[in-house]
Protein backbone atom coordinates (compact mmCIF):
# COMPACT_ATOMS: atom_id res chain seq x y z
CA UNK A 1 0.00 0.00 0.00
CA UNK A 2 0.93 3.34 -0.46
CA UNK A 3 0.98 6.14 1.65
CA UNK A 4 -1.63 9.42 1.46
CA UNK A 5 -1.18 12.96 2.91
CA UNK A 6 -2.20 16.05 2.56
CA UNK A 7 -0.33 18.82 4.13
CA UNK A 8 -1.18 22.79 4.53
CA UNK A 9 2.07 25.16 4.57
CA UNK A 10 1.08 28.85 5.17
CA UNK A 11 4.13 29.51 3.88
CA UNK A 12 3.05 28.77 0.47
CA UNK A 13 -0.22 30.71 0.83
CA UNK A 14 -1.09 33.07 -2.70
CA UNK A 15 -1.83 36.04 -2.50
CA UNK A 16 -3.44 38.27 -5.49
CA UNK A 17 -3.78 41.35 -3.27
CA UNK A 18 -3.99 42.34 0.17
CA UNK A 19 -7.46 41.09 0.98
CA UNK A 20 -7.86 37.71 -2.16
CA UNK A 21 -6.19 34.58 -2.05
CA UNK A 22 -6.05 30.49 -1.04
CA UNK A 23 -4.62 28.43 0.66
CA UNK A 24 -2.97 25.69 -1.58
CA UNK A 25 -2.20 22.07 -0.21
CA UNK A 26 0.05 19.86 -0.85
CA UNK A 27 -0.92 16.32 -1.75
CA UNK A 28 2.34 13.67 -0.84
CA UNK A 29 2.71 10.15 -1.91
CA UNK A 30 4.79 8.37 0.21
CA UNK A 31 6.19 11.17 1.65
CA UNK A 32 6.98 13.02 -1.44
CA UNK A 33 5.04 15.73 -2.86
CA UNK A 34 3.07 15.18 -6.59
CA UNK A 35 4.34 18.31 -7.44
CA UNK A 36 7.94 17.39 -7.71
CA UNK A 37 6.98 13.72 -8.97
CA UNK A 38 4.98 15.35 -11.67
CA UNK A 39 7.39 18.09 -12.06
CA UNK A 40 10.68 15.64 -12.52
CA UNK A 41 8.76 13.41 -15.57
CA UNK A 42 7.69 17.04 -17.35
CA UNK A 43 11.53 17.86 -17.14
CA UNK A 44 12.40 14.46 -19.08
CA UNK A 45 8.93 14.88 -21.24
CA UNK A 46 9.95 18.87 -22.00
CA UNK A 47 13.60 18.49 -22.74
CA UNK A 48 15.01 19.23 -26.16
CA UNK A 49 11.91 21.29 -27.06
CA UNK A 50 12.14 24.57 -28.82
CA UNK A 51 9.83 26.85 -27.07
CA UNK A 52 8.69 24.64 -24.12
CA UNK A 53 6.28 25.31 -21.46
CA UNK A 54 7.50 25.70 -17.66
CA UNK A 55 7.35 21.77 -16.05
CA UNK A 56 5.66 21.40 -13.37
CA UNK A 57 3.91 24.91 -13.14
CA UNK A 58 1.09 23.79 -11.17
CA UNK A 59 -0.07 24.81 -7.67
CA UNK A 60 -2.07 22.43 -5.08
CA UNK A 61 -5.66 22.71 -4.60
CA UNK A 62 -7.28 24.81 -2.81
CA UNK A 63 -7.59 24.04 0.91
CA UNK A 64 -11.72 23.86 1.25
CA UNK A 65 -14.12 21.32 2.64
CA UNK A 66 -15.28 20.56 -0.40
CA UNK A 67 -11.62 19.30 -1.20
CA UNK A 68 -12.42 15.81 0.82
CA UNK A 69 -15.60 15.43 -1.22
CA UNK A 70 -13.69 16.40 -4.68
CA UNK A 71 -10.64 14.12 -3.95
CA UNK A 72 -13.34 10.73 -3.77
CA UNK A 73 -14.86 11.02 -7.10
CA UNK A 74 -14.42 11.93 -10.55
CA UNK A 75 -14.53 16.21 -11.82
CA UNK A 76 -17.29 16.95 -13.59
CA UNK A 77 -16.28 17.63 -16.83
CA UNK A 78 -18.08 21.19 -16.82
CA UNK A 79 -15.62 21.76 -14.20
CA UNK A 80 -13.03 21.37 -16.19
CA UNK A 81 -13.71 24.97 -17.70
CA UNK A 82 -13.28 23.44 -21.20
CA UNK A 83 -16.12 22.55 -23.80
CA UNK A 84 -15.28 18.83 -23.77
CA UNK A 85 -17.10 15.50 -25.87
CA UNK A 86 -17.88 12.66 -23.65
CA UNK A 87 -14.63 11.17 -25.59
CA UNK A 88 -12.52 13.16 -24.24
CA UNK A 89 -9.47 12.00 -22.85
CA UNK A 90 -9.94 13.20 -19.26
CA UNK A 91 -13.74 12.79 -18.62
CA UNK A 92 -13.89 10.54 -15.30
CA UNK A 93 -10.14 12.12 -14.02
CA UNK A 94 -10.45 14.20 -10.68
CA UNK A 95 -8.22 17.57 -10.79
CA UNK A 96 -5.27 17.14 -8.11
CA UNK A 97 -2.77 20.07 -9.58
CA UNK A 98 -4.34 22.93 -10.53
CA UNK A 99 -2.62 25.95 -12.61
CA UNK A 100 0.21 28.47 -11.04
CA UNK A 101 -1.83 31.16 -11.99
CA UNK A 102 -4.44 30.60 -9.43
CA UNK A 103 -7.23 29.35 -11.65
CA UNK A 104 -6.89 26.17 -10.91
CA UNK A 105 -8.88 24.98 -14.31
CA UNK A 106 -6.38 26.83 -16.69
CA UNK A 107 -3.52 24.35 -16.93
CA UNK A 108 -3.87 21.26 -15.00
CA UNK A 109 -3.32 17.66 -13.84
CA UNK A 110 -6.10 14.62 -13.68
CA UNK A 111 -5.97 11.46 -12.05
CA UNK A 112 -8.25 8.64 -12.47
CA UNK A 113 -9.22 8.01 -8.35
CA UNK A 114 -11.41 4.62 -7.89
CA UNK A 115 -12.44 4.36 -4.48
CA UNK A 116 -13.37 0.59 -3.06
CA UNK A 117 -14.52 -0.79 -0.10
CA UNK A 118 -11.18 -1.13 1.69
CA UNK A 119 -8.67 1.22 -1.08
CA UNK A 120 -9.00 4.63 -2.94
CA UNK A 121 -6.04 3.43 -6.24
CA UNK A 122 -5.11 6.65 -8.71
CA UNK A 123 -3.92 5.73 -12.00
CA UNK A 124 -3.93 7.22 -15.60
CA UNK A 125 -2.21 10.66 -14.43
CA UNK A 126 -2.64 13.16 -17.40
CA UNK A 127 -2.20 16.95 -18.37
CA UNK A 128 -5.16 18.02 -19.70
CA UNK A 129 -3.74 20.47 -22.26
CA UNK A 130 -0.97 17.36 -23.34
CA UNK A 131 -2.39 14.09 -24.54
CA UNK A 132 0.86 12.63 -26.08
CA UNK A 133 2.51 13.19 -22.50
CA UNK A 134 3.26 10.14 -20.76
CA UNK A 135 3.72 10.53 -16.88
CA UNK A 136 4.74 7.10 -16.04
CA UNK A 137 3.54 7.50 -12.31
CA UNK A 138 0.95 5.14 -10.41
CA UNK A 139 -0.44 3.67 -10.03
CA UNK A 140 -0.96 4.18 -6.35
CA UNK A 141 -3.02 2.16 -3.83
CA UNK A 142 -4.23 3.82 -0.39
CA UNK A 143 -5.79 2.05 2.22
CA UNK A 144 -8.94 3.79 2.03
CA UNK A 145 -9.69 4.93 6.09
CA UNK A 146 -5.75 6.17 6.00
CA UNK A 147 -6.54 8.26 2.47
CA UNK A 148 -10.11 9.96 4.01
CA UNK A 149 -8.39 10.48 7.39
CA UNK A 150 -5.98 12.62 5.64
CA UNK A 151 -8.76 14.20 3.68
CA UNK A 152 -10.27 15.16 7.15
CA UNK A 153 -7.63 15.65 9.11
CA UNK A 154 -4.39 17.34 7.13
CA UNK A 155 -1.30 18.03 7.93
CA UNK A 156 -0.65 21.43 9.11
CA UNK A 157 3.23 22.69 9.20
CA UNK A 158 4.04 25.31 12.10
CA UNK A 159 5.74 28.48 10.85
Amino acid sequence: MNRFEVVIDPRQYVRWDATHGFQPVELRIDGVPLLDLVRAVEERILAGEADPPEAGRYLGLPATPELARDLMQPTPPAQFGFVIGPDHFCVGGTIVLGCACGITECWFIVVTIEVGDETVRWSNIRQFHAADWEYGLGPWVFERAAYERALREPITLVT
